[in-house]
């Protein structure tokens, strides 16, 4: 009997609810979570199962379900990683983030440290 790979314990991404200030966190952290454990995620279907189940409140729930129950009755499933990927982002990622950055630019007052700064517009 082959014993099953465990899973690298770190801290797993908190769930997302449609909140799109927060989009780029969530799929960052979920990256990350499936990329230190890649001998478990190694398959499209293991990562978008992974990555669909911490999408359950608010926009974010409804979009789940409906990406569910188009897989669940398509022969192709959720498709592949990128695609789910290409999906998940265009429907949660702010509209306009380069004409964001600009007008945030525009009102600009430094009180803070040029390192926050330089965070704050990753």
């Amino acid at each position: 009997m082959q014993a099953r790979p465990t899973e690298i314990k770190i801290r797993l991404p908190d769930d997302f609810n449609g909140d799109r200030k927060k989009t780029r966190t969530f799929y960052l952290a979920t990256q990350l979570y499936m990329m230190a454990n890649k001998h478990i995620y190694d398959t499209d279907e293991k990562k978008i199962t992974f990555f669909i189940s911490f999408l359950k409140e608010g926009t974010a729930g409804p979009w789940a379900e409906a990406e569910m129950t188009k897989a669940f009755t398509n022969d192709q499933g959720f498709g592949t990683w990128e695609a789910f990927t290409t999906r998940f982002l265009n429907a949660f990622t702010e509209a306009d983030t380069a004409g964001d950055a600009r007008a945030k630019l525009r009102v600009l007052r430094q009180t803070a440290t040029a390192d926050e700064y330089i965070a704050e517009f990753r």
